[in-house]
């Protein structure tokens, strides 16, 4: 039987961009799945920025560091932090998580933010895609 490997962005099927306060964050994977969270950015950002419902996000199998920034249900900025690979960040008042490369700069904390699709395709079953304008 021949096993055939699932494309790493096969699960973020929508592309979002969270702007604000004079910051923009650039084209952003949105994670809807529970794989597409667990894996994450893994094993390098190369560039691209995640984001994904949760409080917590690992640096589990990262070979390089992420510049980390927590959103509260109204899109405002709770914190910045760098993740070290193998390291795990946890804000319990978070309602989103943006995992960005290191040389990204990051809004400053209490920013408030807002998301909007680039693309134009709503993926299905995809309850995040009902909070944005």
């Amino acid at each position: 039987m021949r096993v055939r490997r699932v494309p790493a962005l096969q699960h973020h099927a929508a592309v979002v961009e969270v702007a604000g306060a004079g910051w923009r964050s650039g084209p952003l994977l949105l994670a809807r799945t529970h794989r597409a969270r667990w894996r994450g950015l893994r094993p390098r950002a190369r560039g691209r920025g995640l984001l994904l419902a949760g409080r917590s996000v690992h640096g589990r199998g990262m070979r390089e560091a992420l510049r980390v920034v927590s959103l509260d249900a109204a899109g405002r900025v709770r914190r910045v932090a760098l993740l070290r690979p193998k390291g795990v960040f946890v804000d319990r008042g978070a309602r989103w998580i943006l995992e960005l490369p290191p040389a990204r700069t990051a809004p400053a904390v209490g920013a408030v933010l807002n998301v909007r699709r680039l693309s134009a395709v709503r993926p299905a079953h995809c309850a995040a895609f009902d909070l944005l304008p």
